[in-house]
C-alpha cells in the first residue's frame, strides 16, 4: 500500500513539475535558441561590412552584389519574422534593413543617392552596424533576461 501511495505523490510531483516549466517557457514567450538564425546574423554581417568596403566606389559598380545581398537579408528578416515569439530580432533586423534608419539600410540610400561615400564616413557607419549585428547574434545565441534587456533598451532609442 505504501508503495501505491509512494508512486502516486511521485507521479503528483512530476506533473506539478513538468507544468511549472511549461508555464515558465509560455510566461516568457521569447523564441528559443535556433543555430540557423545566428549563422545567417553573422554571415550577413561579414557580409554587410564587406559590402560597405566598397562604398567608396561608385555604387552603380556594385548593384548585383547590393541586390543580391538585399534579397539575402530580406530572407533572413522573413524567416525571423514567422518563428514564434520572435518580435525582438524580427524587430531589430527591421532597424538594421530600414532605409530611414542610420544603419545598413540608410547607409545604402546614402550610398545610392551620393554615389560614393567617404572612408571616413564608411568605417564610422560600419561601427555601428557591426555593433547592431553583434547585438542581435549576442540575443539569438542566449536569450536571457539580460540580454533581452539590452536589445530592448536599443530598440527603444
Amino acid at each position: 500500500m505504501k508503495i501505491i501511495k509512494s508512486k502516486k505523490v511521485k507521479s503528483a510531483i512530476l506533473v506539478w513539475i513538468i507544468s511549472v516549466l511549461l508555464l515558465s517557457c509560455t510566461t516568457f514567450k521569447t523564441a528559443l535558441y535556433n543555430q540557423y538564425s545566428i549563422e545567417r546574423s553573422i554571415s550577413l554581417k561579414v557580409e554587410a561590412l564587406e559590402l560597405m568596403n566598397e562604398a567608396t566606389e561608385p555604387y552603380t559598380e556594385h548593384i548585383e552584389e547590393i541586390k543580391n545581398y538585399l534579397k539575402e537579408f530580406q530572407k533572413l528578416e522573413a524567416y525571423e519574422k514567422n518563428r514564434e515569439n520572435n518580435e525582438l530580432s524580427y524587430e531589430m533586423l527591421q532597424r538594421i534593413g530600414n532605409p530611414e534608419n542610420n544603419l545598413l539600410g540608410g547607409f545604402l540610400k546614402r550610398w545610392k543617392e551620393k554615389r560614393t561615400i567617404s572612408k571616413v564616413m564608411v568605417t564610422a557607419s560600419k561601427e555601428q552596424i557591426s555593433d547592431a549585428f553583434d547585438l542581435l547574434i549576442k540575443y539569438e545565441s542566449k536569450k536571457n533576461k539580460k540580454n533581452k534587456e539590452e536589445i530592448s533598451k536599443y530598440l527603444t532609442n
